[in-house]
């Protein structure tokens, strides 16, 4: 029986590197409100995978909640259908520099 991997390892392997924290919940209030801009527009979820261009199985699984790191070209498709304006921005983390030396030995 396959054991169910919990959210960071589910993380660590689709994403290489680590995540800023609490990016899930951002993420989650994108989609979200994607969806209810569908909504306001009368479009079903079928209706929004056709004129995203995505298949209607990806809409459904994001609109369940069942794929938790969707590729960002869909969020953009499906942005684009509904007229939305999103910017992805990737937020480095700033460096601030330590003015000790070290010693060689």
């Amino acid at each position: 029986m396959k054991s169910k991997k919990t959210k960071e390892e589910l993380k660590t392997r689709v994403f290489k590197t680590e995540m800023p924290k609490g990016w899930e919940g951002d993420l989650d209030r994108l989609i979200d409100h994607l969806f209810e801009l569908a909504y306001d527009r009368d479009w079903s979820w079928a209706d929004l995978a056709r004129f995203a261009g995505v298949n209607y199985v990806t809409v459904w699984s994001l609109g369940e909640k069942i794929t938790r790191f969707p590729h960002m070209l869909t969020i953009w498709k499906m942005s684009k259908a509904l007229q939305a304006n999103i910017t992805f921005v990737e937020k480095r983390p700033s460096v601030v520099k330590d003015k000790r030396r070290t010693a060689k030995v």
